[in-house]
Formats: structure tokens, C-alpha cells, sequence
């Protein structure tokens, strides 16, 4: 970790991380928000369900230690995750006023 960087969570709880890793893992970090917060906002279950695989899936995998390419794996399975919770939000009738 370089001195210009700010403190974050994974500067804390995974100091061990190269600047390489430490992108991918705040990545992740910011992926599990995201879907926390789309999860609570959404108005269709099927969505809010993968939302919440999605965010469960991302904290899981933020601290563990794993090599930069499986780190990649991870960021494009959230993505996909996003990406058909998002169809579901733009194709299907909200299940919650």
C-alpha cells in the first residue's frame, strides 16, 4: 500500500494486499454496497434475490485470500449477477408498491 492511498477497509483488514489486489478487493468492497442498497430499493423479488446472492457472494470473497485472478472471476460473476437483476427490474411487473 502506497502512502497516497486513503485508509479503507481493505487497507485495514487486508494490509498484505499489492496495489493490484488492493483495486480488485475495493472493487469487490463497493460491489457488496451496491447490492446491499439495490437489494433494499428494489421492487421485485426475483431481483432483490439476486442482489442479495450478489452481495453475499462479494463479502464473502473481499477479505479472503485469493490469488488476483480469481479476484477477476469474482468481479465478473457479481457482474453478471447485476446485469440479470437489472433485467428482471426493466422486463417484469414490481412485485411492491
Amino acid at each position: 500500500m502506497t502512502a497516497h492511498q486513503p485508509i479503507d477497509a481493505v487497507a485495514v483488514f487486508a494490509p498484505w494486499c499489492d496495489d493490484a489486489e488492493r483495486a480488485l478487493r475495493v472493487r469487490i468492497h463497493k460491489a457488496r454496497d451496491a447490492a446491499q442498497a439495490r437489494a433494499i430499493r428494489s421492487k421485485h423479488g426475483r431481483a432483490r434475490t439476486l442482489y442479495w446472492v450478489a452481495a453475499q457472494m462479494a463479502g464473502d470473497w473481499v477479505f479472503c485470500r485469493a490469488p488476483n485472478e480469481d479476484l477477476n472471476d469474482i468481479l465478473a460473476a457479481l457482474s453478471r449477477l447485476f446485469l440479470v437483476a437489472g433485467s428482471i427490474e426493466r422486463l417484469e411487473a414490481p412485485d411492491v408498491d
